[in-house]
């Protein structure tokens, strides 16, 4: 056992060691943002769950243990031994009683300074973690294993607003100082020939965000209309702000009146567009028909989330797991699972008509999903749901494409014809809409018309080269638009659907 003085003694050389470990630290801001009360109430919140659930955790293996421990073959047969050793104790309690309590007291105070030295060994460590964590995420290759137990363990830990704002802090940190260099390298080739400039230019253009291309390479541009902006397009910094302006809006874009699926429904019928005929008013989990040959879908729904093709009760297709249900009451379960996980918002559903490829056959139809711009389609998704969902990217040129999502799960799709693609973009054309997901149902009698898609999930999957001349499709489709807006364009049939909502 250590002496009193070995314990200051290496107090002494851990402070000594905390000293150097601090030194290099990256500093912290001289002030932080100032938080408001409700902000401090929520970070001490989460603090307090994680400590919670580790007590909890703590508690039950301690239980567990002791169960263990006393159901063991070694505790019942040292159980009488247990209760002499009791008596015993009681007849020679006296004279060393005093002494034994003194030793005893010198080696709780003894426990409690080795404690503390363990606390502070614990920070010491802790502070190290955060410098190795702030390592490797800038080294080339994050080891994504290690990053998931790293981020889960700080989630228990209850450090995870800390670690936010640590992760936030030296990203910024990091991401400036490339950006200053990038910038201060470029300024050298201000006077330089148009040639040169050009191809510097170009190269630095892939280490800027849009937000972060200085203005002198910006008004080059202009001049020089040889070098392209593209690194300025993003298909998901337009979505994400797309996602901003309805906020602003509160909601009331002409995208969010397209999302309801009955209102959409009254809008194609208006351009005389085939669609599924639907049954009756919304319908709650309980209220549902059992019949046969409908689709059950949520009225406020995306991504296919609880969306159930129903052949007869007992064959029941969950079209977003891709799994067969046998019965009614494994329907109801599998909705209540919905609603309760948040997949589905609320306990509302509409039924409408089973499209099918062909009636022979009784398969579902093929899902073909467009992707448009103010009248062009840029992208088309093909997906097969049995039995096995697959999938096929497409450009409208007839090319099969890949473009970073599905990858694991394409397929040799048949593609869309000319005449489709028309149709679509036809309807497209008349929704002052920069952007639109139009998802059509493929039958051997031809298309009909599934539902409008303002916020297609995973957008932020696409690979980069795919987000980039989407995102262009996209400032395309807003400077057009702008420009008939201005022109006045009427969309007679848009505003007449809209004016009876």
């Amino acid at each position: 056992m250590m002496t009193i003085d070995e314990v200051e003694h290496n107090k002494h050389n851990q402070h000594s060691d905390d000293l150097s470990t601090s030194s290099n630290q990256t500093p912290s801001q001289d002030r932080k943002p100032e938080q408001t009360r409700e902000e401090a109430l929520k970070e001490r919140l989460l603090e307090k769950e994680a400590a919670l659930m580790k007590t909890k955790k703590a508690t039950k293996k301690l239980q567990k243990e002791n169960k263990h421990i006393k159901e063991s073959r070694t505790w019942k047969v040292f159980s009488p031994a247990r209760k002499v050793r009791g008596l015993f104790g009681k007849l020679f309690q006296g004279a060393k009683a005093k002494s034994i309590l003194e030793e005893n007291n010198a080696l709780k105070a003894y426990n409690q300074d080795l404690k503390k030295d363990l606390e502070h060994m614990r920070d010491a460590l802790k502070t190290k973690q955060e410098h190795i964590d702030h390592l490797e995420m800038e080294t080339d290759k994050v080891n994504a294993s290690h990053l998931h137990q790293r981020t889960k363990q700080v989630k228990e830990d209850g450090d995870t607003i800390s670690y936010i704002q640590n992760l936030v802090q030296r990203k910024e940190s990091v991401t400036n100082n490339y950006n200053e260099a990038l910038k201060k390298l470029g300024r050298h080739y201000r006077k330089d020939l148009a040639d040169v400039q050009q191809i510097v230019y170009e190269n630095l253009l892939k280490g800027f965000k849009k937000e972060d291309i200085p203005e002198f390479i910006v008004r080059f541009a202009e001049t020089d209309h040889t070098l392209a902006l593209q690194a300025a397009s993003s298909f998901r910094a337009s979505l994400t702000a797309r996602a901003r302006i309805r906020q602003l809006m509160n909601g009331k874009t002409p995208e969010n009146l397209l999302d309801n699926k009955r209102q959409a429904y009254q809008l194609v019928d208006a351009f005389g567009i085939r669609r599924p005929w639907i049954k009756g008013k919304p319908y709650t989990m309980k209220e549902i028909p059992k019949e046969e040959a409908i689709v059950i879908k949520p009225v406020d729904g995306a991504g296919s989330r609880g969306v159930y093709l129903v052949y007869h009760e007992n064959k029941i297709q969950d079209v977003k797991q891709a799994k067969l249900l046998t019965s009614w009451e494994a329907l109801e379960k599998r909705m209540e699972e919905d609603l309760a996980s948040g997949w589905v918002a609320s306990d509302l559903w509409m039924i409408e008509e089973f499209i099918v490829k062909n009636k022979q056959e009784q398969t579902p139809a093929v899902d073909l999903k467009f992707y448009c711009f103010y009248g062009k389609v840029a992208l088309i998704l093909e997906i097969t749901r049995f039995p096995e969902i697959k999938y096929c990217w497409w450009t409208p040129g007839g090319d099969r494409i890949s473009t970073g999502k599905y990858e694991e799960d394409l397929f040799q799709g048949s593609g869309v014809t000319e005449e489709e693609i028309q149709t679509v973009e036809k309807l497209s054309a008349q929704l002052p809409i920069p952007f639109i997901r139009i998802d059509f149902l493929k039958t051997d009698q031809g298309m009909v018309f599934g539902e409008f898609t303002p916020k297609p999930g995973n957008y932020d999957e696409f690979d980069k080269e795919t987000d980039q001349w989407m995102g262009d499709y996209h400032l395309d489709a807003e400077g057009r638009l702008a420009e008939d807006l201005i022109n006045g364009k009427p969309f007679d049939v848009y505003h007449r659907w809209r004016s009876k909502l």
